[in-house]
């Protein structure tokens, strides 16, 4: 019996884009492709990801990746914030699971310092039974030590419990531990609020 929700965070209940952030201090052209390159999309991003650079450590080697863009990287990272904000149907989304009596967990990758700096706009996740932050533990998605130790922690059976998703590869490692995995899209919302969710395509 499906009575448990796993969510991640970036791009299914808050929105993550790191060209917003940049076009927002009013960088463009090929000056806006490096800062992207160099911070999002970078080594180091996964490194904080996954906790194995500290926030200073993290910073630097964004710099190391654009030497000549440091100015424009520290004020990208000063305003890293902007990168995230909250959708408009996410209380509405988690309200309508509560409601049917469903338990809701998070599994995120997210590093410590844009946690930290996005704190208000995860205000929401309060009202979660729990969950995983990937850089506390040193683990990310896809692995399926994650996966194991948001079950092992929280006593959730893993046939018992959807887990959504906007990345395949996590949603397939989720299926592989035994979930109900779904890619998040734009239907799912609408699915979910009209009564329709049924969690996707039977494995």
């Amino acid at each position: 019996m499906m009575n448990t929700v796993v969510f991640d965070l970036g791009n299914v209940l808050v929105d993550y884009n790191g060209g917003v952030c940049v076009d927002m201090l009013g960088y463009t052209g090929e000056v806006k492709k490096e800062l992207i390159h160099a911070i999002f999309l970078s080594d180091a991003w996964k490194a904080g990801d996954e906790g194995s650079v500290t926030p200073e450590e993290q910073l630097t080697q964004f710099i190391n990746n654009a030497p000549h863009l440091e100015k424009e990287i520290r004020d990208v990272y000063e305003h890293l914030d902007g990168s995230i904000r909250k959708f408009d149907y996410t209380e509405e989304v988690l309200a309508h699971f509560r409601k049917a009596g469903f338990k809701l967990y998070y599994l995120s990758n997210y590093g410590e310092y844009l946690f930290e700096k996005t704190k208000y706009e995860l205000d929401f996740l309060r009202k979660f039974d729990g969950g995983i932050i990937s850089y506390r533990e040193k683990l990310m998605k896809p692995q399926k030590e994650i996966y194991n130790l948001l079950m092992t922690r929280y006593n959730i059976k893993p046939n018992d419990a959807w887990f959504i998703d906007d990345r395949p590869e996590n949603v397939e490692a989720a299926n592989a531990v035994g979930m109900h995995g779904i890619v998040f899209d734009s239907h799912t919302v609408e699915e979910i609020l009209t009564g329709k969710y049924t969690g996707g395509q039977e494995r």
